[in-house]
């Protein structure tokens, strides 16, 4: 992704013109945990997921009650 052509490219208002759709950033544990506890647990916002994910490194995810939990930092 270091393609001179990409520099400083709103990739996000890009894809947000593209799919029609509001677009936002998300680490792959959060998209991950996110997706899951939607999949398992749909609206009911009384839940709590833990998730850790491995791949190119270790990662972990908490939502609870439909919302991620995030550091100070996002």
């Amino acid at each position: 992704l270091k393609h001179p052509e990409w520099a400083n490219f709103p990739i996000r208002a890009a894809f947000e013109k593209h799919i029609g759709k509001p677009t936002v950033y998300a680490n792959d544990a959060n998209a991950a945990g996110y997706w899951e506890y939607y999949r398992l647990f749909k609206d009911d916002r009384t839940k709590i997921l833990g998730l850790v994910t491995l791949g190119t490194g270790l990662g972990g995810v908490l939502v609870v009650g439909g919302e991620l939990v995030v550091g100070a930092l996002g």
